[in-house]
């Protein structure tokens, strides 16, 4: 059984990790205090037959060896821990070879383990007198081939890299296979665990342009849903401007707790908040004999951005102390015309 493991279908390896295989000699530690390595020469493409040669004879009924997993149950494509105890009653120290670790942690069925593959080189393992532990891991990821692990019920095996039959054995353990967890999608954003701030953004060939970022002050993420429609008020807040109705990207997720973004600066790394762009034509009006907009100039006193569960309000003006005069810390209007929408989108 153990002969044919040699086969390129692998879906696990866990045991004690072996650095430099194309080295002359081998300095391993095992990751428990329990289960020392000694150094020996590496020869990668060892055959079985050459670490069968390399072995100590002993009694295998005098060595016992049980699997324990952390937990029932894995997600395809996931892992769990797991820990190997070996029982050593022989009254010496075994010396037994592998490449990367003498053993792995596999799936299979009752009737025994899936096949593994094997790194060729020869490390000599060490199990000392007594009572010891090795940490483990058993996975359910995809094999060599691109096979998925489908959920459902399985047992782990412990499988060594050693040719003589049954050397080490250890009771396999059912565990089940599980479809991964599907994240939650976060909530909608409500209107009340928002903040809006506008930004003067500048003019430009006649228009002059704004933003309004949108940041989630609550203490979870929540995701932002369009359309959102904005209108210029009066400081009476009755509508001065048209009304302009923007869609919003896709999963547009706001991070929780968003700071404020200083003036000039963007959203740090790892911070989502949405950017609304707003544009005016101010500067030129038809209807004006010399064709500029002086009458009609309508400079609202803040936006009115509704959501689809409610309203809130941001002032239309901004401060930039590198130019605090700036006649574009409000946007400007010629009668109330906002450009077309693009979609609001992470900054």
């Amino acid at each position: 059984r153990l002969h044919s493991r040699r086969i390129f279908t692998a879906t696990t390896i866990a045991a004690l990790c072996a650095g430099g295989l194309a080295a002359t000699t081998l300095a391993v530690h095992a990751r428990s205090d329990a289960v020392n390595v000694s150094a020996t020469s590496s020869r990668p493409g060892t055959s079985a037959a050459t670490h069968a040669t390399t072995t100590t004879p002993f009694d295998r009924t005098r060595v016992r060896v049980s699997l324990h997993l952390d937990a029932a149950s894995l997600p395809s494509g996931g892992s769990i821990g797991a820990t190997v105890t070996f029982v050593n009653e022989t009254g010496s120290a075994l010396r037994v070879p592998g490449c990367g670790g003498f053993f792995q942690i596999v799936l299979g069925d009752r009737r025994g383990p899936s096949s593994v593959v094997w790194l060729q080189c020869l490390v000599m393992y060490t199990v000392p007198v007594g009572t010891s532990t090795v940490r483990g891991e058993l996975r359910a990821t995809p094999s060599e081939a691109g096979v998925a692990i489908r959920p459902g019920a399985f047992f782990a095996w412990v499988v060594f890299d050693d040719p003589r039959p049954d050397v080490f054995v250890a009771a396999p353990v059912p565990v089940r296979v599980v479809a991964p967890a599907v994240a939650a999608p976060a909530p909608r954003c409500a209107v009340h665990e928002l903040a809006l701030d506008y930004y003067g953004g500048g003019a430009g060939a006649g228009n002059d342009f704004g933003t309004i970022r949108i940041r989630d002050v609550a203490n979870v993420p929540c995701t932002l849903v369009g359309p959102i429609s904005i209108v210029g008020v009066d400081a009476a807040s009755r509508p001065v401007t048209q009304s302009v109705s923007y869609p919003v990207d896709d999963h547009l997720v706001l991070t929780a707790r968003a700071p404020r973004v200083p003036v000039g600066a963007s959203a740090p790394a790892g911070e989502v908040v949405a950017d609304l762009l707003i544009g005016a034509p101010y500067r030129d009006d038809t209807s004006s004999p010399d064709g500029l907009c002086h009458s009609h100039r309508v400079v609202p006193a803040a936006w009115r951005v509704r959501l689809l569960n409610g309203a809130g309000t941001v002032a239309n003006t901004s401060f930039d102390p590198a130019d605090p005069h700036n006649q574009f810390a409000s946007l400007l209007t010629c009668a109330g015309r906002l450009d077309s929408p693009d979609p609001v989108h992470a900054e």
